[in-house]
């Protein structure tokens, strides 16, 4: 999932992993997107853009092949 682009709903890790990362003018970093946090088997996220509608402030990226629900 791309940075701003419109919510899709929770996504559930069964298998493999998803980094979230956030990008260089979030964090300051010098380039390049930075990992906040590594999602593996049983994480899940986009709870709060379902409730809240917002556009997400992070993108999603597979690390590990796996499934996603």
């Amino acid at each position: 999932m791309e940075l701003g682009a419109p919510p899709r709903g929770v996504f559930v890790v069964a298998a493999g992993s998803v980094e979230a990362l956030a990008p260089p003018s979030a964090t300051q970093a010098a380039s390049g997107y930075e990992l906040l946090y590594l999602l593996s088997p049983g994480d899940f996220t986009g709870e709060m853009s379902t409730c809240a509608a917002p556009l997400p402030w992070c993108a999603f990226r597979v690390r590990e092949a796996g499934t996603v629900y």
